[in-house]
């Protein structure tokens, strides 16, 4: 398409391209200078090579494609002007309707603008007339017309967007009717931006890191961000500042708690730093936070502790803190019991009737009916309660039970003083 330009007068020729639609991590090459003595071997040649600061190389080719003619253009170069053409088909022109300049570069690049120092054109009575050059992006359709200069002036142009170069593709300039074959122009410069922003010589839009260097372009987890940008390598969900093993997405961290018992409640708040593990915790850790563990060195998951001490029930001693340790308590989780052996007290007076022990139910201060845990005794009257086993006359019968309390050989209920056995009458005596 032909785009109408403005004229504006100045000393050289410059087409602008705009660089707002392309948002790329870039890197300039600033001004690639074609006056430049780097561009002097070019002179002569058909086809000339520079390489840039930033390792980007930059060919020159002048291109004869008359049909049926071999390719006699080559180029020529002085540092006032730059480059140019010259045909030994068109003997006094510095280029013809076939022939053109075809600037390529070694990565993709972004032409922002160029810069001519002759734009004219000479007419067939030897007449400077206006200029017409086209340029043609290869990643384009067709020529984008550059625009046009009068005899011995130039023109600024404005064009848009800017042009990308791709990889193997080339800036064409090719000069326009009528007198394309008298046309003149030098290359002067072009402004390029290179499309690799890290200098990692990979085009960004191939760059799994196009902002940081990373020629390998490794990608360890396959997810299309290269190692050297991707916050988590390995994809195991720990980012790869906080994973011990940032490659390996079987492991990703140090941290564990002690657990000697290994019973997954860990022995202490206090973490280990361990060699580098993943879903399995190596033996004699836990990264559970439980605990810490009421029975170190027990195995006890459950951390059941009836007496809420600091001890759990598997390694208490004293289960229900009754005072009583688990070995001797008949009810280890019942502190109001804890004992089931008593002594037979039939007459309830709590004085046993003899010292054999017997096993009974379950109990703790208050003994069952029937028993006391009380040691004195034995009962001297078994049968009828008697709970201070009085016994005035030593006998084996307590006063209670004892049908002569003083042993005079009298009964209590004929002794006139029944504890006396001074004493056990009170019948008349005659005189």
């Amino acid at each position: 398409m032909k785009i109408k330009f403005s004229l504006t007068f100045v000393m050289t020729v410059i087409l602008y391209f705009s660089t707002s639609s392309l948002a790329l991590a870039q890197v300039s090459l600033g001004n690639l200078d074609f006056k430049n003595s780097a561009f002097s071997g070019a002179a002569g040649k058909t086809s000339f090579t520079v390489t840039t600061t930033e390792n980007v190389k930059v060919t020159v080719t002048a291109v004869n494609a008359y049909p049926g003619s071999t390719n006699s253009a080559v180029l020529n170069w002085n540092s006032a002007q730059g480059l140019g053409i010259t045909s030994v088909e068109d003997p006094y022109s510095e280029v013809g309707v076939y022939e053109d300049i075809r600037v390529s570069f070694s990565r993709q690049v972004i032409i922002n603008y160029m810069e001519f120092s002759e734009f004219y054109q000479i007419n067939s009575v030897g007449t400077r007339v206006r200029g017409t050059l086209a340029a043609y992006f290869s990643d384009t359709t067709g020529y984008t017309y550059a625009g046009d200069a009068y005899p011995d002036t130039v023109a600024s142009y404005n064009l848009s967007p800017a042009k990308m170069i791709l990889l193997g593709g080339y800036l064409r300039l090719i000069p326009y009717a009528p007198y394309a074959q008298n046309n003149r122009f030098k290359l002067t410069k072009l402004n390029v931006t290179d499309n690799d922003g890290d200098d990692d010589n990979i085009d960004d839009p191939a760059d799994n890191c196009p902002t940081i260097y990373n020629p390998d372009q490794k990608d360890t987890d396959g997810d299309g961000q290269g190692d050297a940008c991707d916050s988590d390598d390995d994809n195991d969900g720990m980012l790869d500042l906080n994973d011990c093993a940032p490659l390996d997405a079987t492991k990703w961290r140090t941290l564990a708690y002690p657990d000697a018992d290994m019973d997954t409640v860990r022995d202490s708040l206090n973490a280990a730093t361990i060699a580098c593990f993943g879903v399995t915790v190596p033996s004699g850790y836990t990264t559970n936070l439980n605990g810490p563990d009421n029975c170190l060195g027990l195995a006890n998951t459950t951390q059941s502790n009836f007496d809420g001490d600091s001890l759990g029930d598997a390694c208490d001693s004293d289960d229900d803190n009754d005072g009583t340790p688990d070995v001797s308590d008949c009810a280890q989780f019942d502190n109001s019991k804890w004992r089931n052996i008593g002594y037979v007290d039939a007459d309830k007076d709590t004085v046993r009737e003899n010292s054999n022990p017997v096993v009974v139910a379950c109990f703790g201060t208050t003994p069952p009916t029937g028993y006391t845990t009380n040691t004195n005794g034995p009962d001297n009257c078994p049968t009828v309660a008697n709970t201070t086993q009085a016994n005035a006359d030593g006998d084996a019968f307590g006063d209670a039970c004892d049908s002569d309390d003083d042993n005079d050989g009298t009964p209590d209920t004929s002794d006139c003083a029944p504890f006396d056995s001074s004493r056990w009458r009170n019948v008349t005596v005659y005189v």
